[in-house]
């Protein structure tokens, strides 16, 4: 774990302390620790065949983040997926990437 966290410092990204909780019961799945995210999209994503608008991504895409914790991310790096509104903590990041220039 200490390899990873000194790895990702080189590039802006830190691994917090806390755990992310569903805040919203989901049927299917029990544990709070298991996080139905809805609404987490802080990048948008689209490929060059298809545009899509804000809405129809936040919509559309939605994924389970089992036991994860949140990220503190600092420039150059960028936040990918957020805790969205329906776990604690809101809007945390939970994915991050770098881009070289």
């Amino acid at each position: 774990v200490l390899f990873l966290k000194n790895f990702l410092s080189f590039y802006g990204i830190q691994i917090e302390e806390g755990a992310v909780v569903r805040a919203v019961y989901h049927q299917g799945f029990p544990h709070p620790k298991h996080a139905f995210i809805q609404n987490g999209i802080a990048q948008q994503f689209a490929s060059e065949q298809q545009s899509l608008t804000a809405e129809d991504m936040t919509s559309s895409m939605a994924f389970l983040y089992p036991n994860g914790t949140t990220l503190s991310v600092e420039s150059p790096s960028f936040t990918l997926l957020s805790s969205g509104s329906t776990s604690y903590p809101v809007d945390c990041p939970v994915a991050a990437a770098w881009e070289a220039t």
